[in-house]
């Protein structure tokens, strides 16, 4: 027993070591594409890894408590996977400067923000590492001794708090399971597979009604097909909402456009009334104009039938005699 001990610890400190060492290859990779879209999708690739481990985690834990022990081995392996998965998806997530990481800085990711909603849900995500640590660093054979049994179950029950804090982080902030390609199927998966892992839980602490493995494994199946139910709901509820908040961003498009077309109209009202304005003063001016034109052009008229007529009578009339105009050279011819 003793060397079978030694060998566990010995595989767990090598695992250690190897986890560290890739641990610090993966922040020089990570401070290389920190930049590009690739640390984004590789933020994106490690949180789906880890919540899939964190579930699978869940699950061999629970089969492995309702009876089924030759799940131990997988339970131990995923649990360290987890641990790993998270922390790489964190430090992904902390390294970008593509996306996610613009205007935060490594503070953001390690404590805690609740001034708006991203860095709420964000916060989640990081408490809920946190948590796994915990779990993780305390579930060793030597510690859980030190513990005690009792408060080592009571301190494990957090991995189910854990579980629910990754839930709810990458539903409500996860690209993929809300706008990504994937997500119609990723959606109805989350929820089926948190619903089982919770519908596991029960099962387990109701475990000594059913001393019978058939009702276990009715009660399994009851299970499965209640997640399926609520799945199905949920998927069915997040399509409406969509649908209803697509048709709300609709209608305020249109009440937004009917604003500005109601706004464009009125502005045209006023220049066609301005233009109005414009018209009938130059119509008035137009009006005076020709009015002072004609009483010119009449004063101009008058005074020009008034000239003529004193030139023909005040102008004086030179009469030449005919005899005087002519009488000189009759004389000269007489002569």
């Amino acid at each position: 027993m003793d060397l079978r001990g030694s060998d566990m610890r010995a595989r767990s400190m090598a695992m250690a070591a190897a986890g560290v060492a890739f641990g610090i290859l993966y922040l020089f990779i990570a401070d290389s594409l920190k930049t590009t879209e690739a640390i984004w999708l590789l933020t994106r690739s490690l949180g789906m890894m880890s919540i899939t481990a964190l579930f699978a985690l869940v699950y061999t834990g629970e089969l492995r408590l309702l009876g089924y022990k030759r799940l131990s081995r997988w339970h131990c392996l995923l649990g360290t996977a987890t641990f790993y998965l998270a922390m790489l998806h964190g430090f992904s997530a902390a390294f970008d400067r593509f996306k996610w990481g613009k205007g935060l800085g490594f503070a953001d990711y390690i404590g805690f923000s609740f001034t708006d909603q991203w860095l709420t849900l964000l916060s989640v995500g990081t408490l809920a590492f946190y948590v796994i640590l915990l779990v993780g660093v305390t579930s060793s054979g030597g510690r859980i001794r030190a513990l005690g049994f009792r408060r080592w179950k009571w301190l494990h029950y957090l991995s189910y708090a854990a579980l629910a804090m990754v839930f709810v982080h990458s539903m409500l902030l996860g690209t993929d399971i809300k706008d990504g390609a994937l997500g119609p199927l990723l959606f109805p998966l989350s929820v089926f597979a948190f619903s089982a892992a919770s519908g596991l839980l029960v099962i387990r602490v109701f475990r000594r009604a059913m001393p019978d493995r058939r009702d276990l494994a009715l009660s399994i199946m009851l299970v499965l097909v209640l997640s399926a139910v609520i799945s199905a709901a949920a998927t069915t509820i997040k399509a409406d909402v969509t649908e209803v908040d697509s048709l709300s961003a609709q209608r305020g498009d249109m009440a937004y456009a009917v604003q500005s077309a109601e706004f464009v109209n009125g502005q045209l009202v006023s220049q066609a009334n301005a233009l109005s304005d414009q018209l009938a003063q130059a119509r008035n001016v137009t009006s005076y104009l020709s009015g002072l034109i004609a009483q010119k052009a009449k004063e101009i008229g008058d005074a020009a039938a008034a000239g003529s007529g004193n030139v023909a009578t005040e102008q004086p009339v030179v009469t030449i005699p005919w005899e005087e105009y002519y009488g000189h050279g009759e004389g000269e011819d007489d002569d």
